[in-house]
């Protein structure tokens, strides 16, 4: 790990936080509870600022999309956008080619248009809301383990969540739908948690919570960001078979509820009132995800439990299911374990049966599996006679399933210039890197003039509105468009045309020889 891979400045950052880790092991020996939970928190933001920080480049599936609309957003927050100029958008039912851009809520772009616009059309800025979101992540996973299993499967949860490399991969913008599952991830565990709490203190301000964690749930993923009531319904049910009283949590979940509408509905008001036929596609679209295989992700009944064991790879998913079952019904109170048992129930079956799978669909459970696996191993630890060597033990267990779970090396293969000795990975990253120095030249020698560019391949056209303020088409243009862009003001560009452009419009337009700078296809 440290012989080159990493850059100096990044072996310390790890360092640290793995110092940090150590310290907050430390402390959980010595039952300082609250200092192991800040020297965590603190590890897990310094890896975050480092990783975020791997990739110069924005990655193709869906990170440079999500960063274009955002950064458009920081101009225009009502009024998202993917090509500001309406002549370059080819196709307003497809999301990689429309003018107005609402194939996803809102909340996260909102908070990634305004790191865009403190810190400008950088990686950084684009990633640093997930970091940070990953981060609070810790605190939520922290609290559900503690409310639901004790302290110490609270800290061995914190742990694993702190070096767990899956969702480090999402707020790397590494796999598809990226910031976007990060954070409605983060909300639904925000929710989670604040339900918990909230059956521990059924007071207005945890009622509050739950709604607004949910509202902002669903302004981040649409209906999912609904899960929580889903659980909450399941647990009263389960008091009334019980004979207890629930009109007072009825009356509370009725009241969240409303917190959750008032947040999100507003949105889905305006755009249904501003942008009508892209907002009716775009909900027909999502229901299709039910009954077809959209952009061909089809799957298998077991897709999502393989894809579980993808997300905690390498430990074998008979260890991560059988844990689950063990720890769910080792919850004592039985509204908690109904509502556990139930959202993670009512996700893989609503998934397993959509016709559409995709790795991320169930990712909201994963803090639930990783506090199942955090109960198991402080389960198995407790098995040792010698009470005073358990906490001990425990730190011991944590480093051994830390360190496979972040998988360091793969890091290393796919974000630094390891990727060389694998070719899938040396070909992406290569490309990558090549078509961020082609837009740089290309910048370069249109400064001045105020273009619109032609014949740039995705996503390096969509890489070239991010970081040099140029909008590029994937497509040539036509005699007709090239006029119109011309009475707007627009310089016309195009980019190593191929023999077949028409003449009459080659005559229209300034030319541009890239040579062996030509962007490359992804």
């Amino acid at each position: 790990m440290f012989d080159s891979y990493f850059t100096p400045q990044g072996q310390g950052a790890i360092a640290a936080s793995v110092l940090c880790t150590v310290v907050a092991m430390a402390a959980f020996i010595k039952v300082r509870d609250r200092l192991a939970l800040i020297a965590l928190f603190l590890g897990a933001l310094i890896l975050r600022m480092l990783l975020i920080q791997l990739d110069p480049f924005l990655h193709t599936w869906d990170e440079v999309v999500h960063a274009v609309v955002a950064k458009n957003m920081a101009v225009e927050p009502l009024r998202p956008m993917l090509f500001t100029e309406p002549l370059l958008a080819s196709d307003h039912t497809h999301w990689t080619e429309n003018h107005i851009w609402l194939h996803k809520q809102p909340f996260f772009l909102w908070c990634m248009a305004l790191s865009i616009k403190f810190l400008g059309s950088t990686v950084l800025a684009v990633r640093l809301p997930g970091a940070l979101m990953t981060t609070l992540l810790v605190f939520f996973t922290h609290g559900m383990a503690r409310m639901l299993y004790g302290r110490s499967v609270a800290f061995a949860a914190a742990v694993l969540m702190t070096w767990a490399y899956w969702p480090l991969k999402m707020m790397m913008g590494a796999v598809a739908t990226d910031h976007n599952d990060v954070f409605f991830l983060v909300l639904i565990a925000g929710s989670f948690w604040a339900w918990l709490r909230y059956q521990q203190t059924p007071t207005r301000v945890w009622v509050v919570a739950i709604g607004v964690f949910a509202g902002l749930a669903v302004l981040t993923k649409w209906l999912l960001g609904l899960l929580v009531f889903g659980g909450w319904a399941c647990a009263l049910l389960a008091a009334v078979v019980r004979e207890q009283r629930v009109v007072e949590q009825v009356r509370h979940a009725v009241f969240a509820f409303g917190i959750t509408a008032a947040i999100s509905l507003p949105w889905q008001l305006y755009t249904w009132l501003n942008f009508p036929v892209e907002m009716a596609h775009e909900q027909a679209y999502n229901w299709q995800h039910i009954i077809m295989p959209v952009e061909g992700h089809r799957g298998a009944w077991d897709f999502h439990f393989k894809a579980l064991g993808e997300h905690l790879y390498p430990l074998p998913l008979w260890i991560i299911l059988g844990a689950f079952a063990f720890a769910l019904f080792s919850i004592k109170d039985i509204r908690d374990r109904v509502f556990v048992g139930i959202v993670v129930v009512a996700v893989h079956l609503f998934f397993g049966l959509s016709a559409t799978k995709m790795v991320n669909y169930t990712v909201v459970l994963f803090p639930l599996f990783l506090i199942a696996l955090a109960w198991a191993v402080v389960g198995v630890v407790e098995r040792v006679p010698r009470r005073s060597w358990r906490p001990v033990l425990v730190c011991v267990a944590l480093v051994g399933i830390g360190s496979m779970l972040l998988q360091f090396e793969r890091v290393q293969l796919v974000h630094t210039a390891q990727s060389a000795r694998d070719p899938f990975h040396h070909w992406y990253r290569s490309t990558q890197l090549h078509n961020l120095g082609a837009g740089e030249r290309l910048a370069e020698e249109l400064s001045g003039s105020r273009p619109v560019v032609f014949n740039v391949p995705f996503p390096a056209n969509l890489s070239l509105a991010f970081f040099q303020d140029i909008e590029a088409s994937t497509a040539l243009p036509t005699s007709a468009q090239v006029d119109a862009l011309r009475e707007r003001g627009y310089d016309v560009v195009v980019v190593d045309p191929p023999w077949e452009m028409s003449s009459v419009v080659a005559d229209k337009v300034m030319i541009v020889q890239m040579e062996e700078h030509a962007f490359k296809w992804l």
